[in-house]
């Protein structure tokens, strides 16, 4: 798509009338074209030409509704006013869209395969996620923590070992957070962009609701590969007690995942997307996000805990 006539992307902002013309150009409603197409996908100057197009439009939004009212201008105002808020919705919508465009192109589950780490050595930074192979913080697992081979008490009651641990010990353990980049960089910069933009408009619920939509459907795909079943006390009752330990060990190796990777990386991403933004808004998206799998997670530990089971 062209730009309005006589305009240069090298100017410092959009005049409105233009603003209106590029905002319009991209209405998915109206154009073929621009449903075909995503700004996000082709040129960075098109991009930067619709964020500015859309902040010029924020803009005489704010002033609209700031405007004194005047007997004389009253109709002209009104005419201004639906202008803006018709221009607004228009860009919100294709905002959205694009925003849902970028996570999932980005979204993928993790390879957790190579995050059930084996006792003597952690997996390699390459191998934790096929989107990257950088790993933002390199704490190691506790060689200790990780499910042996041989030691059923270790496996099997891991609230009394974490009792006889010093503090020191206890300290490695909550310390050794793995976080993973879940998405490139330049991808979380476009993301952030377009978030800023949808909340200062009004539009946070839209975009919480988009982006949990998004990386839940990852979340649960990656806690899916793990191997955690929904399993009820009576279940647990049925269970012989070898697949019960089974199932016990198991339950250890992808609850240190989720928490210390998984559900790290998750928090870390939704901070990158939302910085500046508020913590509350990075929040609500991160629980929106995990929260299916973290309740599954307790759900069978109190299950266990409950069923008073021994060998």
């Amino acid at each position: 798509m062209e730009p309005p006539e006589n305009y240069s992307t090298s100017t410092f902002a959009v005049p409105f009338e233009d603003a209106k013309k590029i905002i319009l150009r991209w209405d998915s409603t109206a154009s073929d074209e621009a449903r075909e197409r995503m700004i996000f996908d082709g040129d960075r100057e098109e991009v930067d030409l619709y964020l500015q197009a859309v902040d010029e439009i924020q803009k005489s939004m704010s002033s609209t509704s700031i405007s004194p009212p005047s007997s004389s201008h009253h109709h002209d105002q009104d005419n201004n006013s639906n202008k803006v808020n018709s221009a607004i919705q228009i860009a919100m919508a294709r905002l959205e869209d694009e925003f849902r465009n970028i996570l999932i192109n980005h979204t993928s589950p993790v390879e957790v395969d190579s995050l059930l780490i084996s006792d003597h050595a952690p997996a390699p930074a390459s191998s934790l996620n096929r989107n990257t192979s950088s790993v933002r913080s390199s704490n190691e697992f506790d060689q200790e923590e990780v499910g042996g081979g041989g030691d059923h008490v270790d496996a099997l009651d891991p609230i009394q070992r974490a009792d006889s641990s010093n503090s020191s010990a206890s300290y490695r353990s909550t310390s050794s957070i793995r976080e993973i980049h879940l998405i490139p960089q330049e991808a979380v910069a476009d993301l952030q962009s377009i978030a800023k933009r949808m909340i200062s408009a009004g539009y946070l619920r839209e975009c919480i609701q988009v982006y949990g939509s998004v990386r839940k459907s990852a979340v649960d795909a990656s806690f899916r590969r793990l191997g955690i079943e929904k399993l009820s006390i009576g279940d647990i009752q049925r269970l012989e007690w070898e697949a019960l330990e089974t199932k016990i060990r198991r339950w250890i190796r992808a609850a240190r995942v989720c928490v210390r990777i998984l559900f790290a990386s998750e928090k870390k991403l939704c901070e990158d997307i939302f910085y500046g933004i508020g913590t509350a808004i990075d929040d609500a998206c991160f629980m929106e996000t995990v929260k299916g799998p973290a309740i599954q997670l307790f759900n069978f530990a109190e299950a266990i805990s409950i069923s008073r089971r021994s060998p």
